[in-house]
């Protein structure tokens, strides 16, 4: 798979200890309209998907994470690499820790048949996480106004925002 990005803050020159996270997120287009993840809490949209467990491979964790989301079902068969982004920066929680993430981008349809209600943690309830149809145009531009609000704490919108533009460039080209 391509990696597409790199974020590096650059900011972990004295880490002692690294902890490295795998997430697999998809993209999913229905009837024109992108399904993501809003947080009520920050108002940014996020693709569906999130860490990868013990003992998953990316298309169960990609199958896993979207239906506890979105409560949509994956349809396997459709499953086709996007790419990565891969983020190193010091961990918010230990001025120590080396954070690296890499967060896997899978395009895949949805079986309209099986759709049921979301699942979502406590953390996601918390943050007011809902599953919304949206305009891609129009998570980008929402996003791009909250990185220039919130600033470097925003690291989770940016990752998002450049898998964004980078759809809508890819859809200019084909168009």
């Amino acid at each position: 798979m391509d990696n597409i990005y790199v974020i590096d803050d650059q900011n972990y020159q004295d880490y002692t200890t690294h902890t490295v996270r795998i997430a697999v997120r998809g993209i999913i287009f229905i009837k024109d309209k992108l399904a993501m993840i809003k947080s009520q809490e920050y108002g940014d949209y996020k693709f569906p998907g999130g860490g990868q467990e013990l003992g998953e491979d990316h298309l169960d964790t990609l199958i896993r994470e979207v239906k506890e989301e979105t409560g949509l079902k994956v349809i396997l068969e459709s499953v086709e690499e996007f790419g990565f982004i891969q983020e190193k920066r010091k961990s918010i929680y230990d001025d120590k820790e080396l954070f690296e993430a890499y967060s896997y981008y899978y395009f895949c349809e949805e079986d309209p048949k099986s759709k049921t209600c979301p699942s979502y943690s406590d953390e996601e309830n918390e943050l007011g996480y809902q599953f919304v149809l949206v305009d891609i145009n129009e998570a980008y531009r929402n996003n791009q106004e909250l990185i220039k609000k919130i600033g470097k704490r925003a690291s989770w919108i940016k990752r998002e925002t450049i898998v964004l533009e980078k759809l809508i460039n890819m859809r200019k080209m084909h168009d």
